[in-house]
């Protein structure tokens, strides 16, 4: 994680830019400003609203479409925004068409949940992709046979010659 970006009181700004997105949108730390995290974001992690000046990054003061940092997918940027809906999102991608990328993912709960690999759209106004993510949006996952791995016992060379 970002250290930098974690200094959380009622009165922390918002986060500062980054970095610069390929599109020319600035990505900001997880901070939206007093304290809070974004809530409207949408499913490329962006959305409207005011960022501080960063003349070193060429962004003014002002209401501009921007990305945040979040602690859940797509983590930084899921496509280049705005988007209006996980629909148009997916579209962007032929990827989020096809089962075919589909992985089985092992996680530290016990279960196995299926992930949609080369799909990026996962939220839209905080409305979880349950089609390519349910692992990450709640649903249960199948549970793991043990995977325990048993190893040989080891055998002492000791008094050999």
């Amino acid at each position: 994680k970002l250290a930098c970006e974690y200094d959380v009181s009622s009165s922390a700004p918002h986060s500062p830019v980054i970095a610069v997105m390929l599109d020319g949108r600035g990505l900001y730390g997880k901070w939206e400003g007093n304290g809070a995290t974004p809530t409207n974001l949408d499913a490329c992690n962006g959305h409207i609203g005011p960022v501080p000046a960063d003349s070193g990054n060429g962004v003014s003061a002002g209401d501009v479409y921007h990305y945040h940092i979040t602690d859940n997918p797509p983590f930084t940027i899921g496509c280049f925004g705005p988007v209006d809906s996980l629909a148009a999102c997916e579209s962007l991608y032929t990827e989020c068409a096809t089962s075919t990328n589909t992985l089985t993912i092992a996680a530290l709960d016990g279960f196995a949940y299926p992930y949609q690999q080369w799909c990026t759209c996962y939220q839209h106004q905080g409305t979880c992709n349950s089609a390519h993510f349910p692992g990450l949006c709640g649903a249960t996952g199948t549970a793991l046979a043990d995977t325990t791995p048993h190893l040989p016992p080891v055998r002492s060379t000791t008094g050999l010659g």
